[in-house]
């Protein structure tokens, strides 16, 4: 954290002081810093706003400084625009009514393949359409009551539950997925490799990719599938990730 020490005068000749805290880093950022990340990026706050609500500093407060000033205190926050290393999901928690869920662990500890799959297809899906109902099935795909293992049919059937949580959550919540897919991207990288280094191949869809890469994983054991969809997505990733070095060997 940075401490921003402020000593400004409201009523002549007395001074008051104030200090803040502000994050250095995506590390360091609670759930209500990255709603306003969220919301900047899409455009909802203006930078003035964003900076106030951000750092804690009041507008008024903001609006007496000299421009040099602000500027230094907007180069303490350059490390939101740089590539971040993200993975962990920010809200921890969403509510609708009675409905408690919660999201993936740090690092998509304990998130099954199968689950992954049908969160990186909504997630494929939004980035095209942005639509409400691709939004829904990406949160209803990431975050299940405590201690529940991922159901297609579970998740689908909260989703109208989750259309009544806030908006600006759910879009938020995308953002994060997001980073935390760029993370995990880089972790295996030959596994998410772009359709740019197969130029001779058609494009496929998230959703027809990782299905291609499940039927390669469970061959012939048709009985089974189920319990190759609840292994644990990063045994998975490896797998293929060792499979794809097998194949470029050749």
């Amino acid at each position: 954290m940075n401490v921003v020490a402020i000593k400004y005068r409201r009523f002549w000749p007395f001074f008051r002081k104030m200090s803040v805290e502000i994050p250095s880093s995506w590390a360091e950022i609670n759930r209500k810093q990255f709603l306003l990340i969220s919301q900047l990026q899409e455009k909802q706050l203006d930078n003035s706003k964003f900076l106030s609500d951000f750092t804690a500093i009041p507008v008024k407060i903001l609006a007496m400084m000299p421009d040099y000033f602000l500027w230094k205190i907007g180069r303490l926050l350059d490390w939101i625009t740089e590539k971040p290393q993200v993975n962990r999901f920010f809200i921890r928690e969403i509510k609708s009514g009675d409905l408690h869920l919660y999201s993936p662990l740090n690092k998509l500890k304990k998130v099954t393949f199968g689950q992954f799959i049908f969160a990186d297809t909504a997630y494929s899906d939004l980035s095209v359409s942005e639509s409400n109902n691709d939004l829904n099935r990406l949160v209803a795909s990431l975050y299940l009551p405590q201690g529940e293992i991922f159901s297609d049919d579970l998740s689908g059937k909260r989703i109208p539950a989750i259309s009544k949580t806030n908006y600006d959550t759910r879009k938020a919540i995308a953002l994060n997925y997001g980073l935390v897919r760029t993370w995990l991207s880089e972790i295996y990288p030959m596994v998410f490799m772009s359709g740019d280094k197969n130029k001779n191949q058609e494009p496929q869809s998230s959703s027809q990719a990782w299905i291609k890469a499940f039927e390669s994983i469970v061959g012939d054991d048709i009985v089974n599938q189920d319990r190759y969809a609840d292994l644990p997505v990063h045994s998975v990733l490896r797998y293929l990730t060792k499979k794809s070095k097998e194949y470029y060997k050749k």
